[in-house]
């Protein structure tokens, strides 16, 4: 018998070949779903924080981090103490940001302020226990 020979392996190839395109690019988007450049490559700042969170009442203890750069405000929860009211103000009271955190299951937030005026900033933090803290910034003209 002469004539065309066929691979019987050739259309579960195909098949396989377009399964892992589909694959790439449906969760490859998913898998990467942040922004299109690193936060961490600007030029981070600690935010002092002084006040009560938490269910710790001692200063040296306030159970968070802040940095700051000019893309994001990164708050980072060292420890769970229940919702957490995270709230940004330009120096003339308007409320820039407000959230609620539940440190239970959240250990980040991530504030996006790379179009926001140059100016003097405060970030309030309000506890369920009372505890209030809170940290001034200056955000610099990009």
């Amino acid at each position: 018998m002469s004539g065309i020979h066929i691979n019987p392996f050739e259309p579960m190839l195909k098949r396989i070949f377009l399964l892992f395109i589909m694959f790439s690019l449906v969760f490859g988007s998913v898998l990467y779903s942040g922004p299109v450049f690193n936060y961490r490559d600007a030029t981070e700042e600690e935010v002092v924080l002084d006040g009560e969170v938490g269910k710790s009442r001692l200063r040296s203890s306030v159970p968070l981090q802040v940095l700051k750069n000019n893309v994001f405000i990164n708050v980072m929860v060292l420890a769970s103490f229940g919702n957490l009211t995270v709230e940004v103000q330009k120096d003339n009271g308007i409320t820039m940001y407000e959230t609620i955190l539940n440190t239970d299951t959240e250990d980040q937030l991530l504030i996006p302020i790379a179009d926001w005026e140059a100016g003097n900033y405060v970030i309030l933090f309000r506890d369920t226990y009372g505890g209030h803290a809170e940290g001034y910034m200056e955000i610099k003209p990009n």
